[in-house]
């Protein structure tokens, strides 16, 4: 009896799956290591974005606590553009 799938297909449908998701991932690996490091926080807080709860934590402290970059810096209000501009 014929399978209406077949099997070939399904493993090639695996690999390229596969692939994409790694893909995915480097890319999350890349994107959360640069903003970490970009915000002053160590770059290896991008392991932690890979265990559930704790990076819920993470992603809280880095939205809301203090950025270790901006430490000293007082904040700047936008300036009007100057007439003539």
């Amino acid at each position: 009896m014929d399978t209406p799938l077949d099997t070939s297909f399904l493993a090639n449908m695996g690999i390229a799956s596969l692939v994409v998701s790694l893909v995915f991932i480097v890319v999350f690996i890349v994107a959360w290591y640069k903003i970490f490091t970009k915000a002053g926080y160590p770059g290896w807080y991008t392991i932690l974005m890979f265990i559930p709860a704790i990076n819920l934590i993470i992603f809280l402290v880095f939205a809301f606590g203090q950025w270790p970059i901006l430490k000293g810096q007082t904040p700047s209000m936008p300036q009007a553009p100057a007439e003539g501009e």
